[in-house]
């Protein structure tokens, strides 16, 4: 090495210093390739960690959209770890020494999940009037690339699945309304006669009370139909009346729940506590909503929808089997007006 070096300071021209100039801008090159392969190689495993926090969270979101509020709110309730993060608190997962699966989606080692649901109660200040319907959730999927903590975040609102106590009336299931009115009626006991309605009228039908949705359907003109005040003139013409779908049990002959529209699930009803006031009191309310498992008992025959328009005739409670069943249920007896 020491012959090298004396050979190289006794050569004439530039051939020594082009050799040494040569060695160290290879030194130099090696130095800048090894940091860019540093830097490119954090930034692919950036893309792919960001890339896999991201799925992670909208399975995630997507896998909650798909839950009843009571399931959600179970499972929510089932995550026992709080932490803070970025000061606010979470319930959180997260996969150490191996994978994790939350709401349906497994969660791989190296990312943890937080996810904030509070109730939200809008304008209603009174605690009385504070109930669990609706819940702000915001989810975080946290993800380590290097020495740096970095994470992917989606908000969402789940609303507690609020339905009528039956299907709501179908005007488009009248049968021979071609070039035809549909006329929306309830019976008002104090003028002992049919008056004129609309669908968006709280008090059209009321099938816990024994009061089912009535229509005419008539090609007279309106002014024939009702007088001035809206009171059913008595008219000859078609009345019809909704019969929503239900499930039967036993021979088919004996009500069990109304169907949630055209599925699987049975419409029941519910009851939630509000937040206590200041004296300690608290408020119920009462709603509706659609069994979260499917029920085993069989649709009711003649219904193949939300349900069935029927002809009111003087005997069709007894010939027409879902107008006999519903009925013969405490929804009814159906009082026939003329």
């Amino acid at each position: 090495m020491r012959n090298l070096l004396r050979k190289l300071k006794s050569e004439k021209g530039a051939t020594g210093i082009d050799v040494v100039m040569a060695s160290a801008m290879i030194m130099i090159t090696i130095a800048v390739v090894s940091i860019l392969y540093v830097n490119t190689s954090l930034q692919t495993r950036n893309i792919k960690r960001t890339a896999g926090a991201t799925r992670l969270a909208t399975n995630i979101a997507e896998n909650i959209q798909e839950l009843s509020y009571e399931e959600f709110v179970s499972a929510y309730n089932g995550i026992a770890t709080t932490e803070k993060y970025k000061d606010v608190d979470y319930r959180k997962v997260e996969s150490v020494n191996s994978d994790r699966t939350i709401f349906s989606t497994k969660l791989p080692k190296g990312y943890a999940f937080y996810i904030k649901a509070d109730p939200v109660y809008g304008s209603h200040l009174d605690p009385k009037e504070q109930f669990d319907l609706v819940r702000d959730i915001d989810i975080i999927v946290t993800y380590k690339v290097g020495d740096n903590v970095d994470d992917i975040s989606l908000s969402l609102t789940k609303q507690r699945e609020l339905v009528e106590e039956c299907n709501k009336p179908v005007l488009s299931y009248l049968p021979g309304t071609a070039n035809k009115t549909i006329y929306p009626v309830k019976y008002v006991e104090t003028t002992g006669s049919y008056m004129k309605t609309n669908e968006n009228d709280m008090d059209w039908y009321d099938y816990t009370n024994k009061k089912w949705a009535v229509v005419l359907v008539s090609d007279k003109k309106e002014s024939e139909v009702f007088d001035a005040n809206g009171k059913y003139t008595g008219i000859e013409l078609r009345k019809y009346v909704w019969i929503p779908a239900f499930f039967v049990e036993g021979s088919g002959n004996d009500f069990y729940a109304f169907r949630y529209n055209f599925s699987n699930k049975m419409i029941e009803k519910g009851s939630l506590t509000s937040l206590p006031d200041g004296e300690g009191k608290t408020s119920s309310f009462s709603y509706y909503t659609f069994s979260t498992h499917p029920v085993s008992q069989q649709g009711v025959d003649g219904i193949d929808g939300a349900g069935l328009w029927v002809e009111i005739t003087d005997t069709f409670l007894q010939e027409i089997q879902p107008a006999r069943v519903l009925n013969n249920s405490k929804y009814g007896p159906f009082i026939v007006h003329k």
